[in-house]
């Protein structure tokens, strides 16, 4: 059996960051990437500080970033791992050490797949150090032992396939921003176009139907007990959807307590606090559940139920929430708006007589958004499944392409 073998010996350079915050340039063409940009060992440009071209050259002095690098996180929080992409503007933001791997010793996708599977993730943790903050020094990261590595060409086939699974995380990633960026044309289009439009408040639109906050839930299930509602925060709402990461229930013993707390498929649903303007619509396979006091939800009027993907398509539009007169609030905690602020809000609605089509196509592209979405939990989940059976070696490659192909 090969011996283990430590991330300084497998990697060919391990550079840590610059050990201070980037100035930003808001309108900077590159990105300086630290921990809040890599959460679930992808990279979100969102949470990312825009850099200029001369900071970025100062922040990559000691290594230029390339496709394929690996950037690893040793403090808030210990772990993270992502990978670099083409284009050549990310660099490593504070508390991220940059990895490049020696070809000749292991494959680039394989270390980021061992890096991020459960057993090296809890070993990582286990050694982090700090009174107040768990971190990893520079050294620590070096002298890190890995397990036993297989040889490159089976490091490549595991790599290959859980690569498979991410590639086509990716790719339905891509549909469902064109399916925004579609929709989002075709709402702007119409606006544009048509004088057949009234202005109607979001507190008229509610009607008869719901405007409220999420629930105070207090009570989870119990561990061998029945799933109740699922529980949906403000940080399960990910660019347009709501995509539930953990596996939180209310009790059942809890679930008569909420009444009009539930909500239903195709309810709006807003952050109301911290990260203002976060919308999403509840897809069917998520109806039952309890809704943190972070969001406010709201279900139109029986009368203007048919308008529904027209107005989702316009809280969508231009960050909404954020380009209206509302006021932000401030508690000690973060800014926040209140359901006064979103009842308020007047949206323009057009005569369903005359572009009845129209939202019959918002409608379409937002199912089809939903649609990706579950399949990449599923492609998620599955990749999960395989990742530490491979590295362990307790799942054969040829069995895992097998199932890996029935889904790609």
């Amino acid at each position: 059996m090969a011996e283990p073998l430590t991330i300084d010996q497998v990697c060919s350079e391990v550079v840590d960051c610059v050990n201070r915050t980037a100035p930003e340039t808001l309108d900077g063409q590159y990105f300086a990437v630290g921990t809040p940009a890599m959460r679930g060992n992808v990279i979100n440009l969102l949470e990312a500080r825009r850099l200029s071209a001369e900071t970025f050259a100062t922040w990559t002095r000691r290594l230029l970033p390339k496709a394929g690098d690996l950037f690893l996180a040793r403090e808030a929080p210990v772990g993270p791992v992502v990978r670099i992409p083409d284009g050549g503007r990310i660099a490593a933001g504070q508390r991220v050490m940059h990895l490049r791997a020696n070809p000749s010793v292991v494959h680039e996708l394989y270390l980021f797949y061992l890096l991020i599977s459960p057993d090296t993730q809890a070993k990582l943790i286990s050694i982090a150090m700090g009174s107040t903050v768990p971190h990893l020094r520079v050294a620590d990261v070096k002298s890190f032992t890995l397990p036993p590595l297989p040889p490159l060409g089976e490091q490549r086939a595991i790599a290959e396939v859980l690569g498979a699974l991410d590639d086509k995380i990716d790719a339905n990633h891509r549909i469902e921003t064109t399916a925004n960026a579609l929709g989002d044309a075709l709402f702007k289009s119409v606006v544009a176009a048509s004088d057949a439009i009234v202005r109607v408040s979001i507190r008229d639109l509610a009607g008869d139907g719901v405007l409220t906050y999420g629930d105070g839930y207090r009570t989870k299930r119990s561990e061998h007990g029945q799933p109740g509602l699922r529980i949906v925060r403000a940080g399960d709402i990910k660019s347009g959807r709501i995509v539930l990461s953990g596996d939180d229930f209310v009790s059942n013993d809890y679930v008569g307590q909420i009444g009009v707390k539930i909500c239903r498929p195709k309810d709006i649903v807003l952050t109301t606090k911290g990260t203002v303007g976060r919308v999403a619509v509840v897809p069917d396979d998520i109806s039952s559940s309890v809704y943190s006091p972070q969001l406010c939800y709201f279900r139109v009027a029986e009368d203007h139920g048919r308008i529904q993907p027209w107005l989702a398509a316009w809280f969508r539009s231009s960050d909404r929430i954020r380009q209206t007169d509302i006021a932000m609030h401030k508690s000690d905690m973060a800014p926040y708006v209140n359901l006064q602020d979103i009842g308020s809000l007047v949206v323009p609605i057009m005569d369903l007589d005359a572009f009845g089509s129209t939202v019959e196509q918002l409608g379409s592209l937002q199912s089809l958004g939903h649609a990706v979405t579950r399949e990449n939990v599923a492609l998620a989940r599955t990749r999960d499944e395989l990742l530490p059976l491979l590295m362990s070696g307790k799942l054969r490659v040829k069995d895992a392409e097998k199932k890996v192909e029935e889904m790609v």
